[in-house]
Protein backbone atom coordinates (compact mmCIF):
# COMPACT_ATOMS: atom_id res chain seq x y z
CA UNK A 1 0.00 0.00 0.00
CA UNK A 2 1.42 3.67 -1.03
CA UNK A 3 1.86 6.37 1.62
CA UNK A 4 -1.02 7.97 -0.14
CA UNK A 5 -3.33 5.40 0.10
CA UNK A 6 -2.13 4.66 3.80
CA UNK A 7 -3.53 8.53 4.86
CA UNK A 8 -6.49 8.14 2.48
CA UNK A 9 -7.41 4.94 4.36
CA UNK A 10 -6.91 7.58 7.15
CA UNK A 11 -9.18 10.44 6.42
CA UNK A 12 -12.20 7.94 4.70
CA UNK A 13 -12.51 5.60 8.08
CA UNK A 14 -11.28 8.06 11.23
CA UNK A 15 -11.52 12.12 9.60
CA UNK A 16 -12.35 13.10 13.06
CA UNK A 17 -10.35 10.58 14.78
CA UNK A 18 -6.53 12.28 16.65
CA UNK A 19 -3.62 11.82 14.82
CA UNK A 20 -1.52 14.56 16.47
CA UNK A 21 -1.31 16.00 19.72
CA UNK A 22 0.93 18.55 20.84
CA UNK A 23 1.13 21.08 23.76
CA UNK A 24 -0.91 23.83 22.12
CA UNK A 25 -3.69 21.49 20.32
CA UNK A 26 -5.13 17.89 19.16
CA UNK A 27 -4.88 17.70 15.10
CA UNK A 28 -7.36 15.07 13.71
CA UNK A 29 -6.29 13.26 10.99
CA UNK A 30 -8.85 15.37 8.87
CA UNK A 31 -7.28 18.12 10.46
CA UNK A 32 -3.96 17.44 10.12
CA UNK A 33 -4.39 16.24 6.04
CA UNK A 34 -5.73 19.62 5.10
CA UNK A 35 -3.04 21.58 6.23
CA UNK A 36 -0.55 19.03 4.72
CA UNK A 37 -2.38 19.69 1.44
CA UNK A 38 -1.68 23.61 1.94
CA UNK A 39 2.14 23.11 2.19
CA UNK A 40 1.50 20.97 -0.95
CA UNK A 41 0.26 23.75 -2.57
CA UNK A 42 2.33 25.98 -2.23
CA UNK A 43 5.15 24.03 -3.02
CA UNK A 44 3.43 23.26 -6.28
CA UNK A 45 2.99 27.20 -6.76
CA UNK A 46 6.89 27.33 -7.06
CA UNK A 47 7.41 24.16 -9.13
CA UNK A 48 11.32 25.41 -10.83
CA UNK A 49 12.27 25.61 -7.43
CA UNK A 50 11.11 22.04 -6.04
CA UNK A 51 11.98 20.34 -9.43
CA UNK A 52 15.48 20.91 -8.64
CA UNK A 53 16.04 20.41 -5.20
CA UNK A 54 17.15 16.52 -3.68
CA UNK A 55 14.86 17.24 -0.66
CA UNK A 56 12.69 20.19 0.36
CA UNK A 57 14.57 21.05 3.66
CA UNK A 58 12.12 22.13 6.80
CA UNK A 59 12.57 24.08 10.08
CA UNK A 60 11.15 21.26 12.55
CA UNK A 61 9.98 21.93 15.39
CA UNK A 62 7.93 20.21 18.55
CA UNK A 63 4.69 20.69 16.90
CA UNK A 64 1.54 19.10 14.99
CA UNK A 65 2.69 22.01 12.10
CA UNK A 66 6.35 20.16 11.56
CA UNK A 67 4.35 16.91 10.99
CA UNK A 68 1.95 18.60 8.47
CA UNK A 69 4.94 19.71 6.88
CA UNK A 70 6.39 16.77 6.60
CA UNK A 71 3.33 15.26 5.09
CA UNK A 72 3.07 18.17 2.55
CA UNK A 73 6.44 17.42 1.33
CA UNK A 74 5.51 13.58 1.24
CA UNK A 75 2.42 14.63 -0.95
CA UNK A 76 3.92 16.78 -3.08
CA UNK A 77 5.96 13.57 -4.31
CA UNK A 78 9.42 14.81 -2.83
CA UNK A 79 11.73 13.38 -0.40
CA UNK A 80 12.36 16.07 3.08
CA UNK A 81 15.18 16.82 5.20
CA UNK A 82 14.66 18.07 8.75
CA UNK A 83 17.03 20.41 10.19
CA UNK A 84 17.09 21.55 13.21
CA UNK A 85 17.25 25.62 13.15
CA UNK A 86 18.91 25.86 16.40
CA UNK A 87 22.42 24.60 15.19
CA UNK A 88 25.29 27.13 14.06
CA UNK A 89 24.50 29.02 11.24
CA UNK A 90 27.07 27.62 8.67
CA UNK A 91 26.30 23.98 9.80
CA UNK A 92 22.70 24.87 8.38
CA UNK A 93 23.87 26.12 5.21
CA UNK A 94 26.44 23.36 4.55
CA UNK A 95 23.22 21.01 5.26
CA UNK A 96 21.12 23.27 2.67
CA UNK A 97 23.99 23.54 0.08
CA UNK A 98 24.05 19.63 0.04
CA UNK A 99 19.95 19.81 -0.83
CA UNK A 100 20.84 22.11 -3.87
CA UNK A 101 18.05 23.53 -1.91
CA UNK A 102 17.03 26.76 -4.31
CA UNK A 103 15.63 29.73 -2.13
CA UNK A 104 13.17 26.34 -0.79
CA UNK A 105 12.79 26.47 2.85
CA UNK A 106 9.64 25.51 5.12
CA UNK A 107 9.49 27.10 8.54
CA UNK A 108 7.04 25.55 10.85
CA UNK A 109 7.54 28.02 13.51
CA UNK A 110 6.91 31.28 13.09
CA UNK A 111 10.08 32.43 15.70
CA UNK A 112 12.12 31.29 13.08
CA UNK A 113 11.09 32.91 9.94
CA UNK A 114 13.73 35.96 10.67
CA UNK A 115 16.63 33.33 11.03
CA UNK A 116 14.99 31.46 7.58
CA UNK A 117 15.92 34.55 5.73
CA UNK A 118 19.30 34.24 6.14
CA UNK A 119 19.09 31.79 3.66
CA UNK A 120 16.25 32.09 1.08
CA UNK A 121 14.61 35.67 0.17
CA UNK A 122 11.02 33.50 0.25
CA UNK A 123 10.76 30.98 3.33
CA UNK A 124 7.82 29.13 3.23
CA UNK A 125 5.65 30.23 6.23
CA UNK A 126 1.94 29.07 6.34
CA UNK A 127 -0.78 31.57 7.48
CA UNK A 128 -2.43 29.61 10.62
CA UNK A 129 -6.16 29.35 8.99
CA UNK A 130 -4.20 27.64 5.81
CA UNK A 131 -6.09 24.51 4.54
CA UNK A 132 -5.69 22.92 1.60
CA UNK A 133 -7.51 19.85 -0.05
CA UNK A 134 -6.58 16.43 0.75
CA UNK A 135 -6.88 14.13 -3.04
CA UNK A 136 -4.57 12.92 -5.05
CA UNK A 137 -0.95 12.50 -4.73
CA UNK A 138 2.02 12.46 -6.66
CA UNK A 139 4.39 10.76 -4.26
CA UNK A 140 7.38 9.08 -5.26
CA UNK A 141 7.82 5.22 -5.96
CA UNK A 142 9.13 2.59 -3.65
CA UNK A 143 12.60 2.50 -4.38
CA UNK A 144 12.75 6.66 -4.33
CA UNK A 145 14.25 8.84 -1.74
CA UNK A 146 11.73 9.51 1.36
CA UNK A 147 14.20 11.81 3.56
CA UNK A 148 17.71 12.79 4.29
CA UNK A 149 18.63 13.03 7.82
CA UNK A 150 22.01 14.87 8.66
CA UNK A 151 24.27 13.20 10.87
CA UNK A 152 27.75 14.04 12.35
CA UNK A 153 29.05 10.66 13.38
CA UNK A 154 32.36 10.99 14.44
CA UNK A 155 34.15 13.69 12.67
CA UNK A 156 31.60 16.07 13.19
CA UNK A 157 30.49 17.44 9.61
CA UNK A 158 27.24 16.91 8.44
CA UNK A 159 26.35 13.59 6.29
CA UNK A 160 23.17 13.62 4.54
CA UNK A 161 21.64 10.10 4.90
CA UNK A 162 19.76 8.89 1.83
CA UNK A 163 16.50 6.81 3.20
CA UNK A 164 14.26 5.51 0.31
CA UNK A 165 10.64 4.80 0.83
CA UNK A 166 11.64 0.86 0.45
CA UNK A 167 14.03 1.30 3.90
CA UNK A 168 11.04 2.37 5.54
CA UNK A 169 8.51 -0.07 3.91
CA UNK A 170 11.09 -2.44 5.75
CA UNK A 171 11.10 -1.06 8.90
CA UNK A 172 7.99 -0.89 9.44
CA UNK A 173 6.70 -4.17 8.18
CA UNK A 174 9.70 -5.95 10.08
CA UNK A 175 8.33 -3.88 13.66
CA UNK A 176 5.14 -5.72 13.73
CA UNK A 177 6.73 -9.13 13.72
CA UNK A 178 8.21 -7.72 17.83
CA UNK A 179 5.85 -4.72 18.33
CA UNK A 180 2.05 -5.67 19.06
CA UNK A 181 0.53 -2.17 18.24
CA UNK A 182 -3.28 -1.86 19.16
CA UNK A 183 -5.96 0.89 18.29
CA UNK A 184 -5.39 1.20 22.02
CA UNK A 185 -1.67 2.64 21.63
CA UNK A 186 -0.60 6.11 21.55
CA UNK A 187 3.26 7.27 20.91
CA UNK A 188 4.99 9.69 22.54
CA UNK A 189 7.14 11.38 20.84
CA UNK A 190 10.87 12.58 22.45
CA UNK A 191 13.02 12.61 19.86
CA UNK A 192 13.45 15.56 17.93
CA UNK A 193 12.24 15.83 14.54
CA UNK A 194 15.62 15.96 13.23
CA UNK A 195 16.82 12.75 15.27
CA UNK A 196 16.17 9.30 13.53
CA UNK A 197 13.96 7.90 16.42
CA UNK A 198 11.54 10.22 15.72
CA UNK A 199 10.84 8.62 11.94
CA UNK A 200 10.46 5.74 13.68
CA UNK A 201 7.50 7.47 15.64
CA UNK A 202 6.34 9.28 12.43
CA UNK A 203 5.80 6.22 10.14
CA UNK A 204 4.18 4.78 12.93
CA UNK A 205 1.43 7.13 12.71
CA UNK A 206 1.37 7.11 9.26
CA UNK A 207 1.67 3.16 8.49
CA UNK A 208 -0.86 1.98 11.78
CA UNK A 209 -2.25 4.70 12.70
CA UNK A 210 -0.79 5.22 15.93
CA UNK A 211 -1.39 8.97 17.37
CA UNK A 212 1.57 10.70 17.90
CA UNK A 213 1.78 12.32 21.28
CA UNK A 214 4.50 15.33 21.18
CA UNK A 215 6.21 15.84 24.43
CA UNK A 216 6.51 19.88 25.18
CA UNK A 217 9.68 19.19 27.37
CA UNK A 218 11.33 16.28 27.34
CA UNK A 219 14.08 17.59 30.17
CA UNK A 220 11.13 18.48 32.58
CA UNK A 221 10.36 14.81 33.97
CA UNK A 222 6.97 16.74 35.55
CA UNK A 223 5.70 17.59 32.94
CA UNK A 224 6.32 14.65 31.36
CA UNK A 225 4.52 12.40 33.22
CA UNK A 226 1.60 15.10 33.08
CA UNK A 227 1.33 14.72 29.56
CA UNK A 228 1.60 10.76 29.80
CA UNK A 229 -1.32 10.78 31.54
CA UNK A 230 -3.59 13.81 29.83
CA UNK A 231 -2.48 11.85 26.40
CA UNK A 232 -2.79 7.97 27.87
CA UNK A 233 0.30 7.35 26.25
CA UNK A 234 1.04 3.69 26.23
CA UNK A 235 4.62 3.96 24.42
CA UNK A 236 7.75 5.77 24.53
CA UNK A 237 10.74 4.87 22.25
CA UNK A 238 13.45 7.43 22.87
CA UNK A 239 17.32 7.42 23.91
CA UNK A 240 18.08 5.89 27.13
CA UNK A 241 18.48 9.19 29.01
CA UNK A 242 14.93 10.23 28.79
CA UNK A 243 14.32 6.95 30.92
CA UNK A 244 16.87 7.49 33.47
CA UNK A 245 15.36 10.87 34.94
CA UNK A 246 12.57 9.20 36.35
CA UNK A 247 14.98 6.77 38.19
CA UNK A 248 16.90 9.90 39.09
CA UNK A 249 13.49 12.05 40.31
CA UNK A 250 12.27 8.57 42.32
CA UNK A 251 9.08 8.33 40.16
CA UNK A 252 9.18 4.45 38.54
CA UNK A 253 6.38 4.01 40.83
CA UNK A 254 4.34 7.12 40.27
CA UNK A 255 0.67 6.46 38.82
CA UNK A 256 0.67 8.81 35.93
CA UNK A 257 2.99 6.13 34.35
CA UNK A 258 0.11 3.67 34.36
CA UNK A 259 -0.89 3.95 30.72
CA UNK A 260 2.53 2.80 29.10
CA UNK A 261 2.63 -0.66 28.07
CA UNK A 262 5.98 -0.20 26.65
CA UNK A 263 9.41 1.54 26.36
CA UNK A 264 11.57 1.13 23.38
CA UNK A 265 15.13 2.63 24.58
CA UNK A 266 17.78 2.97 21.60
CA UNK A 267 20.60 5.01 20.45
CA UNK A 268 22.94 4.52 23.00
CA UNK A 269 23.46 1.98 25.76
CA UNK A 270 20.80 2.27 28.48
CA UNK A 271 22.88 1.86 32.00
CA UNK A 272 21.71 -2.11 33.23
CA UNK A 273 20.82 -0.60 36.95
CA UNK A 274 18.39 1.75 35.18
CA UNK A 275 16.96 -1.33 33.10
CA UNK A 276 17.09 -3.34 36.16
CA UNK A 277 14.73 -0.49 38.16
CA UNK A 278 12.55 0.12 35.11
CA UNK A 279 12.14 -3.71 35.15
CA UNK A 280 11.59 -4.38 38.86
CA UNK A 281 9.29 -1.44 39.54
CA UNK A 282 6.81 -1.79 36.31
CA UNK A 283 6.27 -5.11 36.34
CA UNK A 284 3.78 -5.23 33.75
CA UNK A 285 5.58 -2.79 31.36
CA UNK A 286 7.21 -4.24 28.55
CA UNK A 287 10.79 -3.02 28.09
CA UNK A 288 12.99 -3.34 24.98
CA UNK A 289 16.53 -3.04 24.40
CA UNK A 290 17.00 -1.92 21.04
CA UNK A 291 19.79 -1.21 18.20
CA UNK A 292 20.01 0.56 14.83
CA UNK A 293 21.88 2.82 13.04
CA UNK A 294 20.47 5.97 10.94
CA UNK A 295 21.86 4.72 7.64
CA UNK A 296 19.87 1.03 8.21
CA UNK A 297 16.68 2.81 8.55
CA UNK A 298 16.48 3.67 12.03
CA UNK A 299 16.55 0.33 14.36
CA UNK A 300 17.21 -2.93 13.02
CA UNK A 301 17.26 -5.14 16.38
CA UNK A 302 14.97 -5.78 19.25
CA UNK A 303 15.18 -7.27 22.84
CA UNK A 304 12.58 -7.26 24.98
CA UNK A 305 13.81 -7.75 28.84
CA UNK A 306 12.96 -11.00 30.58
CA UNK A 307 13.62 -12.82 33.72
CA UNK A 308 16.38 -14.32 32.17
CA UNK A 309 18.27 -11.44 31.77
CA UNK A 310 18.14 -10.34 35.40
CA UNK A 311 21.53 -12.25 36.44
CA UNK A 312 23.53 -10.61 33.99
CA UNK A 313 21.43 -7.36 34.77
CA UNK A 314 22.27 -7.79 38.61
CA UNK A 315 25.85 -7.83 37.72
CA UNK A 316 26.43 -5.08 35.88
CA UNK A 317 25.70 -6.45 31.99
CA UNK A 318 24.22 -5.02 29.59
CA UNK A 319 21.21 -7.66 27.93
CA UNK A 320 21.37 -8.43 24.68
CA UNK A 321 19.58 -6.02 21.51
CA UNK A 322 18.10 -8.98 19.98
CA UNK A 323 18.47 -11.27 17.19
CA UNK A 324 18.88 -11.39 13.04
CA UNK A 325 15.61 -11.50 11.16
CA UNK A 326 15.02 -12.64 8.22
CA UNK A 327 13.84 -8.60 6.95
CA UNK A 328 17.14 -7.77 9.17
CA UNK A 329 20.10 -9.94 8.40
CA UNK A 330 23.23 -8.74 9.36
CA UNK A 331 27.20 -10.42 10.26
CA UNK A 332 29.67 -9.89 12.44
CA UNK A 333 32.72 -9.96 10.68
CA UNK A 334 36.46 -9.89 12.54
CA UNK A 335 39.75 -8.10 12.47
CA UNK A 336 40.85 -10.68 9.73
CA UNK A 337 37.63 -9.76 7.86
CA UNK A 338 35.72 -12.74 8.52
CA UNK A 339 32.41 -14.23 10.09
CA UNK A 340 33.18 -14.06 13.90
CA UNK A 341 33.04 -17.65 15.83
CA UNK A 342 30.00 -17.43 18.74
CA UNK A 343 31.34 -15.64 21.46
CA UNK A 344 34.61 -13.99 19.56
CA UNK A 345 33.69 -10.25 18.81
CA UNK A 346 33.34 -8.70 15.24
CA UNK A 347 32.04 -5.18 13.46
CA UNK A 348 28.03 -5.31 12.47
CA UNK A 349 27.21 -5.12 9.36
CA UNK A 350 23.98 -4.76 8.20
CA UNK A 351 22.38 -6.13 4.89
CA UNK A 352 19.42 -5.97 2.49
CA UNK A 353 16.64 -3.98 2.17
CA UNK A 354 17.46 -2.15 5.67
CA UNK A 355 20.75 -0.43 4.30
CA UNK A 356 19.85 3.55 2.65
CA UNK A 357 21.59 4.97 -0.44
CA UNK A 358 24.71 6.35 0.78
CA UNK A 359 25.68 9.60 1.97
CA UNK A 360 24.07 12.51 -0.32
CA UNK A 361 27.39 14.27 -2.43
CA UNK A 362 29.61 12.30 -0.37
CA UNK A 363 30.98 9.22 -2.73
CA UNK A 364 34.18 8.65 -0.43
CA UNK A 365 32.16 8.51 2.69
CA UNK A 366 29.70 6.38 0.99
CA UNK A 367 32.03 3.91 -0.50
CA UNK A 368 34.34 3.77 2.98
CA UNK A 369 30.98 2.78 4.76
CA UNK A 370 28.33 1.04 2.64
CA UNK A 371 29.54 -2.26 0.20
CA UNK A 372 28.46 -5.22 -0.84
CA UNK A 373 27.81 -9.03 0.72
CA UNK A 374 26.89 -11.51 -1.32
CA UNK A 375 25.07 -9.85 -4.01
CA UNK A 376 23.26 -7.74 -1.64
CA UNK A 377 23.49 -4.14 -0.40
CA UNK A 378 25.66 -4.16 3.23
CA UNK A 379 27.32 -1.19 5.56
CA UNK A 380 29.54 -1.16 8.08
CA UNK A 381 27.93 0.22 10.92
CA UNK A 382 31.41 0.45 13.50
CA UNK A 383 29.37 -1.05 16.34
CA UNK A 384 31.42 -3.98 17.73
CA UNK A 385 29.00 -6.71 18.85
CA UNK A 386 28.94 -10.48 19.55
CA UNK A 387 26.21 -13.21 19.46
CA UNK A 388 26.22 -16.21 21.60
CA UNK A 389 25.39 -19.62 21.49
CA UNK A 390 21.43 -18.55 20.90
CA UNK A 391 22.26 -16.14 18.13
CA UNK A 392 21.67 -13.11 20.29
CA UNK A 393 23.38 -9.87 19.68
CA UNK A 394 25.00 -8.41 22.54
CA UNK A 395 26.74 -4.76 22.11
CA UNK A 396 30.14 -4.33 23.01
CA UNK A 397 30.53 -0.80 21.70
CA UNK A 398 31.55 1.66 18.75
CA UNK A 399 34.91 0.82 16.96
CA UNK A 400 35.51 4.47 17.78
CA UNK A 401 35.61 3.95 21.62
CA UNK A 402 37.89 0.90 21.39
CA UNK A 403 41.04 2.37 22.58
CA UNK A 404 44.47 0.99 23.99
CA UNK A 405 45.80 2.41 27.59
CA UNK A 406 48.60 0.52 28.77
CA UNK A 407 48.82 -1.95 25.92
CA UNK A 408 45.26 -3.15 26.73
CA UNK A 409 42.45 -2.89 25.08
CA UNK A 410 39.54 -1.17 26.95
CA UNK A 411 35.92 -0.14 25.77
CA UNK A 412 34.56 2.35 27.59
CA UNK A 413 31.28 1.31 27.33
CA UNK A 414 32.70 -1.27 30.48
CA UNK A 415 33.98 1.38 32.02
CA UNK A 416 30.84 3.60 32.06
CA UNK A 417 28.44 0.00 33.19
CA UNK A 418 30.57 -0.10 36.19
CA UNK A 419 29.68 3.53 36.81
CA UNK A 420 26.26 2.74 36.79
CA UNK A 421 26.68 0.79 39.50
CA UNK A 422 28.31 3.12 41.79
CA UNK A 423 26.51 3.97 45.04
CA UNK A 424 24.37 7.59 44.59
CA UNK A 425 25.27 7.92 40.71
CA UNK A 426 22.87 8.02 38.39
CA UNK A 427 24.75 8.21 35.21
CA UNK A 428 28.65 7.63 33.79
CA UNK A 429 30.21 8.99 30.84
CA UNK A 430 34.35 8.00 30.15
CA UNK A 431 35.93 9.27 27.73
CA UNK A 432 40.13 9.49 27.20
CA UNK A 433 42.40 12.07 27.64
CA UNK A 434 46.19 12.44 26.35
CA UNK A 435 47.90 13.85 28.77
CA UNK A 436 51.51 13.66 26.18
CA UNK A 437 52.02 11.77 22.84
CA UNK A 438 51.46 8.14 22.94
CA UNK A 439 50.54 8.77 26.64
CA UNK A 440 46.46 8.40 27.59
CA UNK A 441 44.39 8.04 30.71
CA UNK A 442 40.87 7.12 31.08
CA UNK A 443 38.39 9.98 33.29
CA UNK A 444 35.26 9.34 34.18
CA UNK A 445 32.24 12.07 34.85
CA UNK A 446 29.56 11.46 36.54
CA UNK A 447 25.43 12.38 37.59
CA UNK A 448 24.61 11.60 41.40
CA UNK A 449 21.01 10.70 41.70
CA UNK A 450 19.11 13.54 43.22
CA UNK A 451 20.34 14.51 46.71
CA UNK A 452 23.04 12.71 46.90
CA UNK A 453 26.52 13.82 47.21
CA UNK A 454 28.68 10.98 47.05
CA UNK A 455 32.74 11.49 48.01
CA UNK A 456 35.14 11.03 45.21
CA UNK A 457 36.95 8.67 47.18
CA UNK A 458 34.46 6.43 47.61
CA UNK A 459 33.60 5.92 44.27
CA UNK A 460 37.41 5.26 43.23
CA UNK A 461 37.62 2.23 45.83
CA UNK A 462 34.45 1.08 44.37
CA UNK A 463 35.37 1.05 41.05
CA UNK A 464 38.61 -0.65 41.77
CA UNK A 465 36.45 -3.40 43.09
CA UNK A 466 34.73 -3.18 39.97
CA UNK A 467 37.20 -3.23 37.19
CA UNK A 468 40.71 -4.16 36.24
CA UNK A 469 43.25 -1.79 37.30
CA UNK A 470 44.30 -0.76 33.84
CA UNK A 471 40.51 0.20 33.48
CA UNK A 472 40.12 2.05 36.52
CA UNK A 473 39.87 6.21 35.61
CA UNK A 474 42.64 8.22 36.47
CA UNK A 475 39.83 11.43 37.61
CA UNK A 476 36.36 11.49 38.15
CA UNK A 477 34.58 14.56 37.76
CA UNK A 478 30.83 15.22 39.80
CA UNK A 479 28.70 17.26 37.91
CA UNK A 480 24.86 18.15 38.06
CA UNK A 481 23.69 16.95 34.84
CA UNK A 482 25.80 15.44 32.03
CA UNK A 483 25.79 17.88 28.90
CA UNK A 484 23.31 16.47 26.38
CA UNK A 485 23.36 16.48 22.53
CA UNK A 486 20.37 18.11 20.67
CA UNK A 487 18.75 14.61 19.97
CA UNK A 488 19.39 13.95 23.99
CA UNK A 489 22.61 11.72 23.92
CA UNK A 490 25.44 12.39 26.72
CA UNK A 491 27.81 14.62 25.01
CA UNK A 492 30.93 12.92 25.30
CA UNK A 493 32.57 15.70 23.13
CA UNK A 494 31.73 18.67 25.49
CA UNK A 495 32.83 16.39 28.18
CA UNK A 496 36.44 16.01 26.93
CA UNK A 497 36.44 19.27 25.45
CA UNK A 498 35.96 20.95 29.00
CA UNK A 499 37.59 18.02 31.36
CA UNK A 500 40.28 16.82 29.41
CA UNK A 501 43.21 19.22 28.85
CA UNK A 502 44.28 21.66 31.17
CA UNK A 503 42.91 19.42 34.59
Amino acid sequence: MSLFSRLKLREETSPDTVAVMDQNRSWTWQEILDRAAAYRAELEKRSESIDSVVAVPIFVDRTGETVAAILGVLLAGKAFSPLSPDQPADRLRACMEKLDYADLLIVTDPTHVEQALRFVNHPIALPNDAKGKFEGSSESKPGHLLYILFTSGSTGTPKGVMVSRDNIDNTMTWSVDVIDWNEEDVMGNVAPFFFDISMFDLFTMIYFGVPLAIFSKTSDVHTSLAEISQHRITSIFSAPVFFSQFLRAGMLGDVRLASVRRIISGGDFFPPAHVLAWFSACREMAIWNVWGPTETSIVNTMHRVDQRDLPDLQKGRYPPVGRAHSQMPFVLLNEDNEIARPNEPGEICMIGRCVTQGYLADEKRTSEAYFEWQGEPAFHTRDIGVLNEEGELFMLGRIDSMVKIAGYRVELGEVESAAAQLPDILLGAAFVHEIEPGVKEIRLALEPREGASPEISTLKRRLRELLPSYMVPKRLFLLRAMPRSSNGKIDRRELAAKYGAGQ
